[in-house]
């Protein structure tokens, strides 16, 4: 990755206007009371907050806050800034590459 891609990346990501949007699970669960083993495999958690069966509690739990990372160059929004930095190297590499 070439370090002005990185810089813009980086910047981009850690903007502090992020859009906040309403939480989707309930206040009360914390991320070590949310989530019960799965009765099906032992490599799942079923998340008590929406029902949902996931492999990664991380990245599940952080689908359930209301931060928000925004695109740069469109109105794609999404919970998990590694997932938006994915979008910006898949979907807008052309418009890094520019600067």
């Amino acid at each position: 990755m070439l370090l002005v891609e990185f810089i813009i990346i980086y910047t981009w990501c850690m903007r502090k206007d992020s859009v906040a949007t309403e939480k989707r699970g309930p206040a009360q669960y914390s991320y070590h009371s949310m989530f019960v083993a799965a009765a099906d495999s032992a490599a799942l958690w079923r998340c008590k907050s929406c029902g949902k069966e996931v492999s990664n509690r991380w990245h599940h739990y952080h689908s359930h806050t209301a931060q928000r990372s925004l695109c740069p160059y469109c109105p794609a929004t999404y919970s998990r800034i590694d997932t938006l930095r994915s979008h910006l190297r898949n979907k807008h590499t052309a418009l890094l590459l520019k600067h």
